[in-house]
């Protein structure tokens, strides 16, 4: 694998967050869906039109078979989204806690990959970016860093709240 592969050759915060994701790619393990939607797979904000008393949603040449957990993780964490608080929201929703944090998981990688030097996403996001991303992580408060939600609930409770860290170094994973 190529320094560049690997994640080692990205600056400042990007370059740890690499590392952890490394360490967490390493481990995965999704099993299957549960709730297999229609997903949208393309959750740019720009893509749901609301005239103040509905919303529309346009742009589906990616749409395809997903899952709930996934669609809303592509959703909250693309860089549209990145300053929004979807804690009220996704407790809409019957999730399983476990996929959903690590679809989360997987679409920062995406989006850390993405934002990379000579990346697709580089020239069209503003300087700093990259860095914002690597030093984004997700955690259920309380739990520790990295730490997956225990597998007894379906119901999400303590959700993670924007700025707090997706990536660490400590990855923690329960058993």
């Amino acid at each position: 694998m190529t320094k560049r592969m690997a994640g080692l050759d990205l600056p400042g915060p990007a370059r740890e967050a690499a590392r952890a994701a490394r360490s967490f790619l390493a481990g995965l393990r999704l099993g299957p869906a549960g709730n297999t939607v229609l997903g949208h797979a393309d959750p740019n904000l720009a893509n749901y039109l609301w005239d103040g008393r509905r919303i529309r949603i346009v742009d589906f040449e990616d749409a395809g078979r997903s899952d709930r957990e996934f669609e809303l993780a592509d959703l909250v964490e693309h860089l549209s989204a990145r300053h929004a608080d979807w804690t009220e929201f996704l407790t809409m929703f019957d999730l399983d806690g476990d996929r959903l944090l690590n679809a989360r998981r997987l679409y920062a990688i995406f989006w850390l990959h993405t934002l990379r030097p000579g990346g697709p996403a580089e020239h069209r996001n503003p300087p700093g970016t990259l860095d914002q991303r690597g030093t984004r992580r997700t955690t259920r408060p309380g739990k520790g860093r990295l730490q997956r939600p225990a597998r007894t609930s379906k119901k999400l409770q303590n959700l993670p709240r924007p700025g707090v860290p997706i990536y660490t170094s400590s990855v923690t994973r329960s058993t």
